[in-house]
């Protein structure tokens, strides 16, 4: 019987083990969920909170506009790269995700850079003046800021706030001049309704 115990351990064939491709299985099985979770957090959480912190940003700046706008008189007044950047900071608050946020106006357009979660960001876009309003044209999301909001996006956000703007603002733009550093807005007689 020990013989023949003997022969049938000699000619039995070592069992393969599965427990690697189980096993890799299993990980790549769990690390689609995790991707699939953090991706619907993104979606569903930290880019409507991004936006909507944005479009607070936005709205504080408009906000910001005091009301004896209203009482300049018609004419051309100017916006540099300091003082629009300087709006902007004024309404980056600590709890933003966003820091040293630069403007730039040049001759091609505005470009406003910050530095999102550490990373460099930028949208820019072309302000110009569609049927008597002031609107925000050919917009550019680039960096982490375009995980966050698209060019669409970013128009209708831009352009509803330059609404509210021109609104508080109580005079027609009648035109708009870009130079290197500099946006020069020519504005008509104040509506005082």
């Amino acid at each position: 019987m020990t013989q023949a115990r003997a022969n049938t351990y000699a000619g039995m064939q070592p069992k393969r083990s599965r427990f690697g491709l189980g096993c890799l299985l299993s990980i790549l099985t769990l690390l689609v969920l995790l991707l699939l979770v953090i991706g619907a957090g993104f979606v569903f959480f930290v880019r409507p909170y991004a936006q909507s912190q944005l479009d607070q940003a936005m709205g504080d700046a408009v906000d910001q506009i005091p009301g004896a706008v209203m009482l300049l008189p018609p004419g051309p007044i100017s916006i540099d790269n300091s003082f629009l950047t300087s709006m902007i900071s004024s309404n980056v608050t600590p709890e933003y995700p966003v820091k040293n946020p630069q403007a730039v106006i040049t001759q091609q357009g505005v470009q406003i850079t910050l530095e999102v979660l550490g990373q460099q960001s930028s949208i820019q876009g072309l302000p110009q003046l569609v049927n008597g309003q002031l609107k925000a044209t050919n917009v550019q999301v680039g960096g982490l800021m375009g995980l966050v909001i698209s060019p669409d996006e970013a128009t209708a956000m831009i352009n509803r706030h330059l609404a509210d703007a021109q609104a508080k603002l109580k005079h027609p733009i009648q035109s708009i001049q870009l130079q290197n550093g500099r946006m020069t807005l020519l504005l008509g007689a104040p509506s005082l309704l």
